[in-house]
């Protein structure tokens, strides 16, 4: 469950949320794996760029599930080998 949240927590689009990240994983809030999660899925400023610039919503979204898919992945994969 931990992944998942960090990954929604990485989709905001700012740095703040991968200092949150990183934070939380300093003082044991959340795994190794939610935390690896939810920084590969933030791209900064990178996805409100995607969204203001380009006008086709549907390859937005795709791009957007492919970067939430592979933190979910990621993510519960290094939950799973660091035995969290």
């Amino acid at each position: 469950m931990t992944p998942l949240v960090a990954v929604v927590v990485g989709l905001i689009p700012n740095c703040a949320s991968s200092v949150m990240l990183a934070e939380l994983f300093m003082v044991d809030g959340i795994s190794f794996g939610a935390c690896v999660g939810g920084l590969c899925v933030n791209a900064g400023l990178g996805l409100l760029m995607l969204y203001r610039n380009v006008k086709q919503v549907k390859e937005n979204l795709v791009i957007t599930a492919i970067l939430i898919g592979i933190g979910l992945t990621v993510g519960y994969i290094t939950c799973a080998i660091a035995g969290f």
